[in-house]
């Protein structure tokens, strides 16, 4: 690894803001330099040895940071006048430090740190800030993101295709060795201030699940940079697609999802049953220095809430439809194509999970690491079986939306009938996309979740499994998802989740363990009532239907039909 893969490796994410250190240094955060995942989730931790981030505010200079050529000089525990220090179980240390920066500082703990709960420090200028927690354990690992935000595709590179990047236009064979990058695995014996560290491995308590296959692990353990780990490990057979679902485990801990391209044969993958491209397709838009992409959705959900039993009786419980459209006309480049998460054909590639956290009011939806530039299609209309049109709303980012429901008091009723039907959208046309055609799809039918009735606590440990009928053919493909939020103000909610994709024909799906230990778990409480936190939605998705848009390099449609029900998450 060279040292312009260390700058984007260490300093996978950046938010170096400039501004003027205040009197006092605060911190606002710990986090693992590469998963980022939040405090009070059941994987946080910083793992011995490991590279972790500071944010706060007035904690160093205000100035853009470099990092250190570590072939010419060696880390310091201080560093532009800033220093961390971690006191755990009476033992205090000071982290090596790779930047320092106003809002940001990237340190290693040191192998020889406690496990425990303990406390760190930043000290500046003279001034220390406030204690704040910190959480210590063996390992934790965070696994390196293209899009440096711990998501979306991870840093995959194909030692048996000379090291290149496992991208959609150049996906990795199983068989092959590729190489994973991160922090966390582990304490290592060495000097960790200094290049070339003491490689060590460290695989004996590491797994490593790709397209929900264990992998054969060759090593594991330090890279010749300090806190830097490196994984070689052997693509599973029978894995395939552009979004193979990629996350790492150490003991108990996960780490944050990414994704890997993998295809049986070629260079090129294809996720043609969720994403209706083909490899061909594929390669087309490859080609292309910006790609248009214009998407629609139909969306019918019914979430079944139990009733409440206090004291022998059972109180509310409630079913309730609502209806959804959404249409989306953005452009994007090629690597955001390729390295990002939330785009809008993304969907995890049959057979893989994904997990994902944020931190916002739950009820929302995870947050995009793809900024495409939205375009303008006029106004889009969407035409009912029974002959009426609704028009979709356009909100300021440019998104279409029209919903509906038919709990008490919506103002906007339902409009997708049980019976389904055809629907179809148009447009007037507007300053960049002119008017689409052939934008037709019949709703799916209800999908038949045999044992819902079954599950009501998901012990994580123990993964669960959700079954289908599959009496009825067809050919679309089974999205299964979860959700479950900590938190009990909009400011300090931890909102986790998965999603995992089947062929419609399997009738079955487990969730893994390894996807469930990622969930915040348990339930609140009000007015000593105890309700469930999660949620666990069973979707049947129309294949991908094509249509027309003039100046747009690839349209699609989807329809699904959801049910959700309450459950916990233990």
């Amino acid at each position: 690894m060279n040292r312009n893969q260390l700058l984007a490796a260490t300093g996978s994410v950046l938010l170096l803001l400039a501004g003027t250190a205040s009197a006092q240094p605060k911190v606002n955060s710990v986090l693992n330099n590469y998963s980022y995942t939040l405090p009070g989730l059941p994987n946080y931790g910083i793992a011995q040895g490991s590279l972790f981030v500071v944010f706060g505010t007035g904690i160093g200079p205000a100035q853009t940071p470099s990092l250190p050529d570590l072939s010419k000089t060696a880390l310091t525990t201080s560093l532009n006048g800033a220093g961390v220090s971690i006191t755990v179980n009476g033992t205090t240390v000071q982290a090596p430090l790779y930047y320092v920066s106003a809002t940001q500082i990237a340190g290693i703990l040191p192998s020889n740190t406690p496990v425990g709960t303990g406390t760190i420090t930043v000290t500046y200028n003279g001034q220390t800030s406030s204690t704040s927690p910190i959480t210590v354990v063996p390992a934790a690992f965070g696994l390196l993101t293209l899009s440096g935000s711990g998501s979306g595709a991870a840093a995959v590179f194909n030692a048996s295709n000379g090291n290149a990047y496992a991208g959609p236009a150049s996906a990795a064979n199983p068989g092959e060795t590729v190489i994973l990058w991160g922090s966390g695995l582990g304490a290592s014996p060495g000097d960790e201030t200094k290049y070339p560290f003491t490689q060590t491995d460290l695989k004996a308590n590491v797994k490593v699940y790709v397209g929900g296959q264990p992998a054969v692990i060759a090593y594991a353990g330090r890279s010749q940079f300090p806190a830097l780990d490196q994984i070689n490990l052997v693509i599973p057979q029978g894995v395939s697609g552009c979004n193979v679902g990629l996350l790492v485990q150490t003991g108990n801990y996960v780490s944050n999802a990414g994704t890997v391209a993998v295809t049986p044969t070629g260079r090129t993958c294809s996720d043609a049953a969720t994403s209706g491209l083909s490899t061909s397709d594929l390669q087309t838009l490859l080609g292309k220095g910006s790609i248009r992409i214009g998407s629609i959705g139909l969306a019918k959900t019914t979430t079944q809430t139990p009733p409440i039993t206090v004291g022998g009786i059972s109180v509310g419980g409630s079913t309730i439809t609502g209806d959804g459209a959404t249409a989306q006309f953005a452009q994007y480049t090629s690597t955001q194509l390729t390295t990002g998460a939330g785009s809008s054909f993304q969907q995890t590639s049959l057979g893989s999970c994904i997990t994902y956290q944020y931190q916002g009011q739950a009820g929302g939806t995870p947050p995009a690491t793809v900024a495409p530039v939205i375009l303008d299609a006029g106004t889009v209309t969407m035409k009912l079986p029974n002959g009426n049109t609704i028009t979709l709303q356009k909100d300021k980012t440019g998104f279409y939306l029209a919903t509906g429901s038919d709990a008490q008091g919506s103002t906007t009723p339902s409009f997708i009938p049980t019976t389904g039907g055809q629907f179809s959208f148009s447009n007037s046309g507007g300053a960049d996309v002119s008017q689409i055609s052939g934008a037709q799809v019949t709703m799916p039918p209800a999908l038949n979740w045999t044992n819902m009735s079954s599950i009501g606590t998901i012990v994580r440990s123990q993964g669960t499994t959700v079954n289908w009928d599959t009496a009825n053919p067809y050919s679309g493909f089974v999205t299964i998802a979860g959700s479950s939020f900590s938190g009990t103000t909009a400011s300090n909610t931890v909102v986790t989740g998965f999603t995992c994709s089947a062929p419609y024909s399997a009738g079955t799906f487990t969730v893994p363990p390894y996807v469930l230990l990622a969930m915040a778990a348990g339930q609140t409480s009000v007015g000593g009532i105890t309700i469930p936190t999660g949620a666990l939605i069973l979707s049947l998705s129309s294949p991908p239907v094509k249509f027309n848009a003039p100046s747009i390099d690839y349209a699609a449609l989807v329809a699904t039909t959801s049910t959700s029900k309450s459950v916990t998450y233990q």
